[in-house]
């Protein structure tokens, strides 16, 4: 969602944080504070310039942490798959792809 620029409120719980931040989304803390959800869909709503500064953020984040490319880098870097000979050495993102075909 994010990388098509809808906002994006959800909980700070799990891995979540690790994409969506106070930077480029809308994190609840608690999952069952229905109240807090609604006050921060509300901050989409009602702070649409803020929402906007927020959704290019989330846009950029995307972009640079969360691409084919980018996992794969990091899958080199791991001991593991950096000796294994069978890992595809091309990178493709789906824009290609489609390109391709």
């Amino acid at each position: 969602m994010m990388a098509l620029g809808i906002p994006v409120v959800t909980t700070s719980v799990g891995g979540i944080p690790e994409l969506v931040t106070e930077e480029n989304g809308w994190l609840v803390d608690d999952v069952e504070d229905i109240e807090a959800f609604v006050v921060e869909i509300n901050r989409v709503i009602l702070l649409s310039e803020q929402a906007a500064v927020k959704i290019d953020k989330a846009k950029e984040a995307i972009a640079e942490k969360h691409t084919w490319s980018h996992y794969y880098k990091k899958l080199e870097s791991l001991n593991a798959y950096a000796d294994h000979n069978s890992m595809p050495r091309v990178a493709v993102t789906f824009k290609d792809r489609r390109k391709a075909a």
